[in-house]
C-alpha cells in the first residue's frame, strides 16, 4: 500500500511538472499579424484550433471527417479521432487525435511544437510557445533598422527519423 501512494505521488509530480512547462498560450509569427491563442484541453491534453496555422501562409479548409493544411505545395490530411495523419503519401501518428469541438478543429500541441518545426526545420522554429517562421525579425532585432524579414514560404518537409510508437496497451 505504501509503495502505491509512493507510485502515486511520483506521477502527480511528474504530471504538475509537465503542466507546468506547457505555455498557456501558443504565440504564433508568420505572415500577416502575429497571433495569439490560448490551449484548449477539452479532451484532456492540450490542443490549438486548426485555423491558427494560417498565420504561417497555411490554407486550411474543414472536411466532413477532418482538415486539410495546405502549406505550399504541401497537403497534411487530418481526421478526427485518429492520432495518425498524412503529409503527402506519407503517414504519421501523432500522440494525440485531432478532434472537433463546438465546430472547431484542434490539432495537438505536438504537432506545433514537435513535428511542425522538425518537418519544415529551415522554415519554422519553435521555443517555449513560440512558433515562427524563419526570417521574421525578433523582438530584439524588430527595432533595427537593418534587418528586413523574407517572405518565407514553406516547402517540402525535411527527411525525418523514422519513429516507431509501441503501444503497451
Amino acid at each position: 500500500m505504501r509503495a502505491l501512494r509512493v507510485v502515486m505521488l511520483l506521477v502527480a509530480g511528474v504530471t504538475a511538472a509537465s503542466a507546468q512547462s506547457l505555455p498557456s498560450t501558443l504565440h504564433v509569427q508568420g505572415v500577416g499579424e502575429p497571433v495569439a491563442v490560448d490551449v484548449a484541453v477539452h479532451r484532456g491534453y492540450p490542443a490549438y484550433p486548426a485555423w491558427t496555422l494560417r498565420s504561417l501562409g497555411a490554407r486550411v479548409d474543414q472536411t466532413p471527417d477532418g482538415s486539410v493544411v495546405i502549406f505550399g505545395t504541401d497537403t497534411l490530411r487530418f481526421v478526427a479521432g485518429s492520432p495518425f495523419f498524412h503529409a503527402g503519401d506519407r503517414a504519421w501518428q501523432l500522440a494525440s487525435a485531432p478532434y472537433r469541438e463546438r465546430g472547431l478543429f484542434y490539432l495537438p500541441h505536438q504537432l506545433f511544437a514537435e513535428w511542425l518545426p522538425r518537418a519544415y526545420p529551415d522554415q519554422l522554429s519553435y521555443d517555449r510557445g513560440r512558433l515562427r517562421l524563419a526570417g521574421l525579425p525578433t523582438a530584439d532585432t524588430a527595432a533595427s533598422p537593418s534587418v528586413e524579414p523574407d517572405s518565407p514560404v514553406l516547402g517540402t518537409p525535411a527527411r525525418a527519423t523514422p519513429l516507431v510508437v509501441i503501444d503497451p496497451g
